[in-house]
């Protein structure tokens, strides 16, 4: 009885753990303005300022970790169906070392897509905003600066377009 009690839970693990989720972030902070806060660059010296995200445009934010497998499936996915998010302001950011963002970024050519800013967040502002240590967590902002939706896992590239038309 062990046994097919303990198979049983392993079929359930595994089962679970086979497909890819996301799932939408707790409500509380829907209609919340864009956040004021200040990414490093990779060049080490400038910083991004999501106050320089002016309306007109939405805005996608993506907190992630370079070695996240649902990171890398999210960023793969987008940067896939850029033209379609060509209207749209996209920030990659991580609460992790430089030489890893780094090379995360060249892993995926970020460089060359002029709508996507890739940068860390050294004072770890998201996270504590968010009340979040998961990831990939997506906060989608309207073209009026209103957060929208916010996801936790790889969201589809329908979802996140649908999403930025809100």
């Amino acid at each position: 009885m062990k046994r097919i009690c303990m198979a049983s839970l392993l079929i359930l693990i595994f089962a679970g753990c086979s497909r890819e989720k996301y799932f939408i972030a707790q409500a509380g902070w829907l209609g919340e303005t864009l956040p004021d806060f200040s990414l490093l660059m990779l060049d080490s010296a400038s910083y991004v300022h999501t106050a320089d995200y002016q309306a007109g445009k939405p805005s996608i934010l993506i907190y992630l970790t370079p070695t996240c497998p649902y990171c890398r499936l999210l960023t793969r996915r987008i940067t896939t169906h850029i033209d379609a998010f060509k209207d749209v302001n996209i920030l990659l950011l991580a609460y992790s070392d430089m030489a890893s963002v780094k090379a995360y970024a060249k892993l995926y050519d970020l460089s060359a897509f002029p709508n996507i800013k890739v940068g860390i967040d050294t004072g770890g502002y998201f996270a504590r905003h968010f009340k979040t240590d998961l990831v990939p967590f997506t906060a989608i902002y309207s073209d009026q600066r209103q957060l929208t939706r916010a996801f936790v896992g790889p969201v589809p590239v329908d979802t996140l377009l649908l999403a930025t038309k809100m």
